[in-house]
């Protein structure tokens, strides 16, 4: 498992839970027959087997089958852009535009509106532990923290909860605005208060939860951030690449490495959380917005363009031919069926085996 860094603790400011109003007539999501051939934009497994997708216009669906028939959900209170979903058990949500989080008890069946801020910051994902602990992030910095399964939520930016006091400095140590790391890998006091008198509020974009304890986001502009108190507090990493990254992931061949993965098909992996990154060749300059494990343990990824690649544990990727050109946002793997959800809505296939990959770039 990642080991342990020496971080101190900042206490989550104390606000009060945010009282959501009442929906305002016309605000529940239109039906729509072609519902399954809309920008959707993620997927995720509910219980009882059941594929839930959300995307545009409040559009949520879900297939008992794997994926062969879909049914748009018509009791979701919003037609907001929906960007994210996860599940426990029975229990889903899914947050997306305008800080809109919903949520259903009953497996995606209906749907309530746990947290909206209407012209606020549109929110990128959304996690809960199995203890009810929710989190949700987004642009510009923004982090919603919830207890109670999401009954209440309390509304945080990433910049106050960053931690000042460095443990791995040396004392007058500094760095500048650029992002040079110290020799822990993290960003030192000075530089940390460069970036709160620049006021740069960087995306958050994809989080992901190691155990009870520790998480990663990745982000904008080459950053990414860890806790290792359940998101009280928070350190920023550099990465090696400056622009931004949409997703963040174990290595499953060495669970003492992450993955992430981003605009122009950069890949990186580092082995100590947060220093030591290393860029592999995806071979590949389309964007890569999702990935997931087969039952074998290769990495699957998705991402602009049609782009489909598979890692193998080597560290060889291979680039899938598609016919198509959309962007393919998000997606799931069912046994030897993949299934990718994007600009033209759900797209099932087979997973291809031996010849049928080309090879897209190697990394020993």
């Amino acid at each position: 498992m990642f080991g342990v860094l020496a971080l101190s603790s900042v206490a989550i400011a104390q606000e009060e839970p945010q009282e959501v109003s009442s929906l305002a007539e016309g605000s529940e999501v239109i039906p729509a027959r072609l519902a399954d051939q809309s920008l959707l934009l993620d997927i995720t497994e509910a219980a009882d087997g059941r594929l839930l997708v959300v995307g545009e216009r409040g559009h949520v669906l879900v297939s008992d089958d794997s994926g062969d028939n879909w049914r748009q959900i018509l009791n979701v209170p919003t037609r907001t852009t929906l960007i994210s979903a996860t599940a426990q058990g029975n229990r889903v949500w899914a947050a997306g535009h305008d800080t809109t989080i919903i949520a259903s008890d009953d497996n995606g069946e209906t749907w309530s509106v746990q947290f909206e801020d209407p012209g606020g910051d549109p929110l990128m994902d959304i996690a809960f532990d199995e203890n009810g602990d929710g989190m949700a992030i987004g642009a510009y910095g923004i982090m919603l923290l919830a207890e109670n399964n999401g009954q209440q939520w309390t509304q945080e930016f990433m910049i106050d909860l960053v931690l000042l006091d460095d443990p791995g400095s040396d004392e007058g140590e500094t760095t500048d605005q650029e992002g040079d790391l110290d020799d822990s890998g993290f960003l030192d006091q000075d530089a940390i208060a460069d970036f709160e008198d620049l006021d740069v509020e960087y995306h958050l974009n994809s989080l992901w939860r190691l155990d009870a304890q520790q998480l990663v986001i990745a982000a904008e502009a080459g950053h990414g951030y860890y806790s290792d108190d359940n998101g009280a507090s928070w350190q920023i990493f550099r990465l090696p690449y400056d622009g931004s990254l949409f997703g963040v992931l174990p290595q499953r061949n060495n669970s003492n490495c992450l993955l992430t993965f981003g605009l122009r098909g950069n890949v990186l992996r580092s082995c100590d959380i947060v220093t030591g990154w290393e860029s592999l060749d995806s071979g590949v300059s389309s964007s890569l917005f999702d990935a997931a494990y087969d039952e074998s343990g290769y990495l699957w990824l998705v991402g602009a363009n049609g782009t489909l690649l598979r890692m193998r544990n080597n560290g060889q990727f291979e680039l899938i031919p598609m016919d198509t050109g959309d962007d393919f946002n998000g997606l799931l793997i069912r046994g030897e069926r993949l299934i990718m959800i994007g600009e033209s809505g759900v797209r099932t296939i087979s997973m291809p085996h031996g010849g049928n990959a080309g090879s897209a770039g190697t990394q020993p």
